[in-house]
């Protein structure tokens, strides 16, 4: 980095600023990186009129001037030369703000994922005041730098440079050779991006960019969002003359410098020479480049013969191709590197194809020495080979740089066909990505093994790994990185083959034996996203190299626990063993690697019989997902949510590619456009919106609706779109225009609308229930065709439009004609609140799938449901199915997006009857920690046997009905349970004994005196009252009014006080003999949510739904105030000696507070794990958490999201060292964990 400009403006930063500046990730792409030191900038004299042109049009004041200049040409033509010199002009000026130079020759340098934190990073550097605001935005949010790509551009470069309040004049970035981007639609996204946003700055900030005119890049830039804001200059177009004019003075003064430097005859070269030389470039700088280093060769004594090497070859005969003349100079080059006037030495052959191939087709270059570690050749041969094409290859002289190709063309010169005539030095790309591909794999099999950085403690995340960098520099050798990044694409790059026995071979080896260490080095250099993709080309490679066996099993398996488990290794290498095997089904990668299973964590209940079919789940809204969509290549998903987002999904990785903001208010539906290169979106906040799909450019904002937009749809060909709003109207608009082209005015709220085939006439359903057709085209008429008994959420159109589906808040889903002929109803199943959310006819148009709790698959023609299934995700709102209808995505109510296989689902739909039907509303431990009692929705409490997960008895409640509470009395005998108004009373058998009723809502609470002859019970809804009973003859003593629910009540251990908890934020105090209230505490101020008395009858505590503890004593005085939990207490109990308190919250924390300390503590006195079930949880990122008496916590393992519990929580028998967890989908899990010291 330069100390002239770029090191005073650091200094106005504080270190504090710099240092957040500098955890940027960040490419060495910077004009002056070290890795350039070999870039040239352009002659004194040359590029003239061109670098006019380009200064000319940076410091013009024109704010109507184009904000990017493109420079375009063909390979070679010096537009990195004219870059670099823009760029020093620019920093010396100091106009220059940020350089991005992208080179193939670097994964990182070619990574467009890291182009905007780059320049964030390189802008904050050279603008103070935007280096500390874009250091208060990564302050914020530190994982700034790891958004996707819009995110990080409007985060950390547009937010803070509007909030500058002192810009600079000018502000230029300069990018460089944007066709050497690994990802050509990444290059596409970062124009656009680009595009969308630096006209919405306040001061100029303009672009410089060159490429290769390449269709992708060229495309963009003829795009209505880039045409209107960007010159291009075609360099190529530039007139011959000049440019040879150009060359010719760079020969004659680079030529002249060799010849001072050796002492050469001035007269040396002729004119004749430099003549032929400049017409043999053809307009090609890296001709004229290429041609002075080979003359220029430090290991070579005589510059004149290296020129006349060049001089005395004859002129090539094609003179079709631009590159004719410079590939002949790079055979001449290649074949002067040979001894013996480039005579046939097949061992010398055989080396320059080994290591030039090598160096040529790597996909991120390597130093000397990890070159020659990864060929397995001896120190020194290498360099050895090298020795004579420095004039095409850099060889750095620090160990630590890496080598690579000058320039790109050499690449091409050697791979593409009939580019190099000459076998010797042609390369066979195919047959050298299979020898790669084999080196990969011997180095993997070589140097993998378990644990190999020697982790003291592999239950850490990698974060928490002390000099992890260390660790990883001494045991995990750069060619090991490399080979465990690229093995997969070398053998996608590969062909199968006769030769191909050995890497078979060698692949079955490593998949046998090597995978879960192979991940392990993934996880620890931070690079797990090359995982999905090397197991995907594996799993190609070998269905095509070899018949099904154990190996593709494997590799099947190891596909689909990286899926489940990637965020665990990703975080920690250890998770590997501690979470991901232990947690896996039996499979065959279970069995092969069955040694490495820790023996800690294990289900007793409830665990995954086989790979289920959710292939994922993918977490991210922050808000129920109201849409779903699938792309039309079904690579990618769209979701909209209440988050107010809409977010992109990659359908194989499941990652979000983009999070397009822009809507203020909840996201009802979003979706591709046929084509998929846009997304429609409809909001609460009465606009359409029409984006980019990954950089959330927009490219229309639709208004004119005057209430919420529930849908938005593209017609089949995509010209039109249709929305469908709440102000009772439906419109169709032309989507290149956003011009409105017709409206149709109903009765009632439109909740839903969808074009028939050919876009000529409109399906709408809306809160009246009705489904009406609307030929917009034509008569513009509407007319009824179908009725239903309550608002119409869904309609589509079958594939040929003869038949409409449509569900309603009626609980029903019809599929009629367009005639209104009904097929078939479908009623919902399940309690009063069930209903349908979506109904999509399936592939052959012989089915509807509809979505509630469950996906079901109805036959049209019986009305009758053959399938049916729990996604264990609770409701779900929306489906989208991928082409084929083989998998079907899923936008979840939980806010998740997940991914199910419907072949896998259907084969694996053997529902375990012992199991709830509804989600779980709450889990009851015995005292004894013989079993455990859950609650479910489906009118059921269930008792579970807690040593082998057995159902012991079923606990039936009245049809329909929700079991909301359960309580045990003293010694366990009775159980009392709330369902809906009614409480039941049972044994502890399961034998029914009474049923109380009396209440007028639903019971949300229920506890038995410490006598056993009285309960306790609590009602909200249109009741809020407590009522104590005589168990006796299952009378009512006393009704006690609330000003709101009753949420949680309990008798003091005496049995001389029931305590109340209530949504009027009111602690009362009733004495249970007399049914008068004896205390009211007003302390809270929202819901009182979880009461506990301690044992010793002196203490009372109290959380509420914001967090909040206070510790009163039965006079009513307070004690205490604890504040730390920063959502709803769901549970509080004291500890043995009512010194302590314990307390768990809806934030998945448990906290530890002493009575006489007024933080949270650190150790509480006499505190025994054996008398809680409160000493584990499942944290908010899925980590299953021990925590000890001291009041830290010790994390186990990774919970699944399948897994993971529902509103409920969960909870933890210290006795059985088991946590029980009760999730949405109704089913009871228990692990058990058994740690080290427990063995």
């Amino acid at each position: 980095m330069k100390t002239t400009n770029q090191t005073l403006r650091v200094e106005l930063l504080s270190r504090a600023q710099i240092e957040l500046v500098d955890s940027l990730p960040h490419a060495q792409a910077r004009y002056d990186a070290a890795s350039r030191s070999s870039a040239s900038s352009c002659l004194e004299g040359t590029r003239v009129e061109l670098l006019r042109t380009i200064r000319e049009w940076v410091h013009t004041n024109d704010v109507q001037k184009p904000r990017i200049f493109w420079l375009c040409g063909l390979a070679g033509t010096g537009k990195s030369t004219i870059a670099q010199t823009i760029a020093e002009e620019l920093d010396t000026s100091h106009t220059l703000g940020a350089t991005f130079f992208f080179s193939r020759n670097s994964a990182e340098c070619s990574n467009a994922l890291l182009v905007f934190s780059t320049i964030a990073r390189q802008l904050a550097l050279a603008i103070p005041e935007f280096g500390a605001r874009i250091a208060e935005a990564i302050e914020a949010n530190r994982d700034a730098g790891k958004l996707v790509m819009n995110a990080q551009l409007e985060k950390l470069i547009i937010e803070p440079l509007r909030s500058v309040t002192n810009p600079p004049d000018q502000t230029v970035i300069v990018i460089d050779a944007l066709d050497e981007c690994s990802d050509r639609k990444l290059a596409q996204d970062i124009l656009i991006l680009f595009a969308g946003k630096i006209c919405t700055l306040p001061f100029p900030l303009t672009i410089f960019i060159t490429s290769r005119s390449e269709m992708h890049i060229k495309s963009k830039f003829d795009t209505p969002i880039l045409r209107p804001i960007s010159r291009p200059f075609i360099l190529h177009d530039i007139e011959q003359s000049i440019v040879g004019g150009d060359i010719e003075l760079y020969l004659r003064q680079k030529m002249k410098e060799i010849g001072e430097a050796s002492l050469i005859e001035k007269e040396w070269p002729s004119n004749e020479a430099i003549i032929i030389l400049r017409d043999r470039a053809r307009g090609l700088f890296i001709y004229a480049a290429t041609a002075v280093k080979f003359v220029a060769d430090e290991f070579v004594d005589n510059p004149k013969d290296q020129l006349n090497i060049i001089l005395n070859r004859t002129v090539s005969s094609d003179q079709s191709s631009p590159f004719a003349d410079i590939d002949k100079l790079y055979l001449q080059v290649l074949e002067s590197s040979l001894p013996q006037g480039g005579q046939l030495n097949l061992t010398l052959i055989q080396r320059f194809q080994e290591i030039v191939g090598t160096i040529v087709l790597l996909m991120d270059p390597l130093p000397l020495a990890a070159l020659e570690d990864f060929l397995g050749v001896a120190s020194g041969t290498a360099h050895s080979a090298l020795k004579f094409l420095h004039s095409l290859i850099v060889v750095p002289k620090s160990s630590t740089e890496p080598i690579h190709i000058i320039h790109p063309s050499f690449h091409d010169f050697l791979v593409e066909h009939g580019r190099c005539p000459d076998h010797r030095f042609a390369l066979d790309a195919p047959l050298h990505h299979e020898r790669l591909a084999v080196r990969c794999l011997e180095i993997m099999i070589f140097h993998l093994k378990r644990n190999i950085c020697g982790l003291d403690d592999t239950t850490q995340l990698n974060r928490e790994v002390e000099n992890l960098a260390a660790l990883r520099s001494r045991f995990i050798p750069a060619h090991l990185i490399y080979a465990c990044s690229y093995w997969g694409l070398h053998l996608s790059k590969s062909r199968p083959s006769p030769t191909s026995d050995h890497l078979l071979m060698l692949l079955r080896q490593f998949v046998d034996s090597k995978l879960l260490y192979w991940l392990e080095v993934l996880s620890l250099q931070n690079i797990m996203d090359a995982a999905l993709p090397a197991i995907g080309h594996a799993q190609v490679w070998y269905s095509i190299s070899s018949d099904t066996d154990e190996t593709s099993a494997l590799l099947n398996d190891v596909q689909r626990f990286t899926v489940e488990f990637f965020e665990p290794i990703k975080e920690g290498a250890g998770q590997i063993y501690h979470s991901a095997l232990c947690l896996s089904p039996p499979c065959t990668l279970t069995t092969q690697y069955k040694l490495e299973i820790m023996q800690g964590i294990s289900f007793i209940k409830g665990g995954q019989h086989t790979w289920g079919p959710c292939l994922r789940a993918m977490p991210g809204h922050k808000g129920m997902i109201n849409s779903i969509s699938c792309s039309p290549d079904g690579k990618f998903l769209v979701s909209g949510s209440c988050d107010r987002t809409i977010r992109v999904w990659d359908a194989v990785s499941g990652s979000t590619l983009a999070t397009l903001m822009g809507h203020t208010q909840y996201v009802r539906y979003a979706e591709f456009s046929p084509d998929g290169e846009r997304i429609i979106s409809a909001s609460d906040d009465k606009t359409i919106r029409v984006w980019e799909p990954t950089t959330g450019a927009n490219f229309h904002i639709l208004s004119g609706h005057e209430a919420s937009v529930y849908t938005a749809k593209f017609s089949p060909d995509g010209t039109l779109i249709l929305s469908a709003s709440i102000d009772k109207s439906v419109r169709v608009w032309n989507s290149e225009t956003g011009q409105v082209l017709a409206i149709l005015q109903g009765d009632y709220s439109i909740l839903d609308a969808s074009f028939d085939p050919l876009a000529q006439a409109v399906v709408v359903g809306d809160t009246g229930g009705r489904v009406a057709l609307w030929n917009w085209q034509h008569d513009m008429t509407s007319s009824f065709i179908h009725c239903h008994a309550n608002g119409v959420t869904k309609v589509h159109f079958n594939h040929d439009g003869t038949q409409i589906a449509s569900c309603s808040y009626d609980r029903t889903a019809t599929v009629i004609t367009t005639s209104g002929n009904v097929l078939c109803t479908m009623h919902c199943p399940g309690t009063s609140a069930a209903r349908f959310y979506d109904a999509v006819f399936s592939a052959d148009q012989t089915h509807i799938w509809t979505s509630d709790h469950f996906m079901r698959c109805w036959n049209i023609g019986t009305g009758e449901a053959e399938v049916s299934f729990n996604t264990q995700g609770g409701a779900i709102k929306s489906l989208a199915f991928f082409p084929g209808h083989q998998q079907v995505a899923l936008g979840m109510i939980d806010n998740s997006v997940r991914i199910w296989d419907i072949d896998l689902a259907i084969s694996t739909n053997t529902i375990d009857e012992d199991d709830h039907k509804e989600g779980i509303q709450q889990l009851l431990l015995s005292q004894d920690s013989q079993y455990v009692i859950s609650t479910s929705y489906d009118g059921t409490a269930r008792i579970w046997n807690m040593e082998n997960g057995s159902l012991i008895h079923i606990l039936n409640h009245p049809i329909g009905s929700h079991v909301l509470c359960v309580c045990l009395d003293k010694d366990g005998s009775q159980i009392a349970s709330g369902a809906d108004k009614l409480i039941c009373i049972w044994t502890a058998s399961g034998t029914y004994v009474a049923t109380l009723e009396g209440h007028t809502s639903s019971v949300l609470a229920v506890s038995f005196s410490p006598t056993q002859d009285h309960l306790a019970s609590g009602a909200g809804g249109d009741d809020n009252t407590l009522r104590i009973w005589n168990l006796q003859d299952q009378t009512t003593l006393w009704i006690c009014s609330h000003q709101g629910a009753v949420m949680c009540l309990l008798y003091s251990p005496d049995g001389s006080n029931v305590v109340t908890g209530s949504t009027d934020s009111v602690v009362r105090m009733w004495d249970p003999s007399t049914g008068t209230e004896a205390k009211l505490m007003h302390e809270h101020i929202t819901w009182v949510t979880a009461i506990a008395c301690s044992p010793d009858g002196r203490f009372l505590a109290a959380g509420s739904y914001d967090g909040m503890i206070i510790v009163w004593n039965f006079a009513g005085e307070i004690i205490k105030t604890c504040s730390g939990h920063t959502d709803r207490i769901s549970y509080l109990v004291f500890t043995a000696d009512s010194l302590g308190i314990i307390s768990r919250s809806m934030d998945h924390t448990i906290h530890f507070w002493s009575i006489s300390s007024s933080t949270v503590d650190n150790a509480i006195p006499h505190f025994n794990l054996q008398t809680t079930p409160a000493s584990a949880i499942v944290d908010i990122q899925g980590w299953l958490r021990m925590y000890s008496p001291n009041g830290t916590s010790r994390r186990l393992c990774w919970i699944p999201p399948n897994f993971r519990p529902s509103s409920v929580g969960d909870c933890y028998d210290a006795i059985t060292k088991s946590i029980i967890i009760g999730n949405q989908s109704g089913k009871v899990l228990i692990i058990r964990i058994m740690l080290e010291e427990d063995s």
